[in-house]
């Protein structure tokens, strides 16, 4: 096999590792760059990685070759579900908040998914995009990119990662992601009991007419107001998609 051969091959293996962190859905800041920035980014990554690690493919059959194609993907989804999830769970505490504040019927239309967007998610989720920046996550990402050739070279598998790994880590995401709107939550709760005796108090007032716009500016009030708290759990909430690479990676 000639030098070319070996570092296209070396390359393909590569983008079988970082491909599925560009592939992801729009919730994650890869997956909010246009599509053709993807392929370049990808392209541009693979060919550099593959230039100065070059993984001994030369002497492997065609069912090896897929055989190291197929472990280095399934690495490569499980780096991806830890930023995936640190994105997803927000999302999901936000549609939580975006049904309690009477925003379930409206949203914002994605148009590079052309789907619904909760209104709080998107507003949070651009909180969280920035608080992703200011703390040097994207360096962290490539770091621990770096890191997992190290940890794991090329043709390697994860012989320690397990289901309950994953489990646990989308089971504190998503604690984390509703603490991080539980204020408006628990508001809105006591609010939406309030309501509920008034509206057995006073019958003949229709209390969803005259509840919703007091919903709807107690709700932002408060999320407003709960926004400088929230820095603590945010860094938690990425602290802890580092802890968990290292984890998965280092074991």
């Amino acid at each position: 096999m000639s030098v070319m051969a070996n570092y296209a091959i070396t390359a393909a293996l590569v983008s079988a590792r970082i491909g599925p962190m560009f592939v992801t859905v729009n919730s994650t800041p890869f997956g909010k760059l246009p599509g053709l920035i993807k392929i370049v980014f990808l392209m541009i990554a693979c060919i550099s990685i593959a230039l100065v690690m070059p993984a001994p493919v030369s002497d492997l059959s065609v069912n090896e070759l897929i055989k190291v194609f197929i472990q280095e993907l399934l690495l490569g989804l499980a780096l991806a579900f830890g930023l995936q999830i640190m994105f997803t769970a927000v999302l999901f505490a936000a549609r939580v908040v975006d049904m309690q504040i009477g925003f379930g019927a409206a949203g914002i239309i994605d148009p590079a998914t052309h789907n619904n967007s909760p209104l709080v998610g998107v507003a949070v989720g651009w909180i969280i995009l920035m608080a992703f920046f200011s703390l040097d996550m994207h360096l962290e990402v490539v770091k621990m990119m770096t890191l997992s050739y190290q940890v794991v070279p090329l043709g390697d598998h994860l012989s320690h990662a397990s289901i309950g790994m994953f489990i646990g880590y989308l089971t504190q995401q998503t604690m984390l992601a509703m603490l991080l709107f539980m204020p408006v939550i628990a508001c809105l709760f006591l609010l939406d009991i309030t309501l509920g005796v008034a509206s057995k108090s006073m019958p003949q007032v229709n209390i969803y007419f005259v509840g919703l716009p007091v919903k709807i500016m107690i709700g932002i009030f408060v999320l407003a107001s709960s926004v400088p708290v929230m820095t603590p759990v945010i860094e938690k909430i990425t602290g802890l998609f580092s802890q968990f690479w290292l984890n998965l990676l280092a074991g």
